[in-house]
């Protein structure tokens, strides 16, 4: 596994495995009171968050998504999910999104706009142009599953970094 491994910063206290939606999933920060929930992209974790929440004063909530970082894949919809995840949620946060979870944060907000108080999308990939017709075909997924970390965040256009660099420890520690 990577060296770091259930580590934390310690402004994203408390932190471990949850069950969300029927899945163990890993949550950072405050699970009740969080002033924003903030979630990650592909192929990220809720580490992506880490230098942001170094400079936010109010306390914010990060999981890992259903299948990636450190927690399992789920059956449920992203979107039950979701709901799930922010049921305990006592307060109005803001819902930050990035990348491929922009459409769950704005499918939540729809159905539930009184549970937050404001939505920032960042990247929303529902915005972004196609993306190549190789990456786009059945054949995209067996080639990608194949590249190392390093590869796959290149081919992404994924900037090098601890996010990638643990993946390639976690792939390595696994053959």
């Amino acid at each position: 596994m990577a060296t770091r491994f259930g580590a934390a910063s310690p402004w994203l206290s408390p932190y471990g495995f949850r069950t969300v939606a029927g899945s163990r999933t890993w949550v950072t920060g405050e699970r009740h009171r969080p002033a924003h929930v903030i979630l990650h992209g592909l192929p990220m974790n809720a580490d992506l968050w880490t230098p942001l929440a170094a400079h936010l004063a109010d306390p914010i909530l990060a999981p890992d998504l259903p299948g990636l970082g450190r927690s399992a894949a789920t059956t449920q919809p992203v979107d039950a999910w979701l709901a799930d995840l922010l049921s305990p949620v006592r307060t109005s946060p803001a819902l930050v999104a990035h990348s491929m979870t922009c459409g769950t944060a704005l499918r939540f907000a729809v159905d539930h706009p009184g549970r937050i108080s404001r939505l920032v999308l960042l990247s929303a990939s529902f915005l972004q142009a196609p993306a190549p017709r190789l990456t786009r075909s059945g054949l995209a997924v067996p080639m990608m599953r194949r590249m190392s970390p390093a590869q796959l965040a290149q081919t992404l256009g994924v900037p090098e970094g601890a996010e990638v660099q643990s993946a390639a420890a976690a792939c390595a520690a696994a053959e």
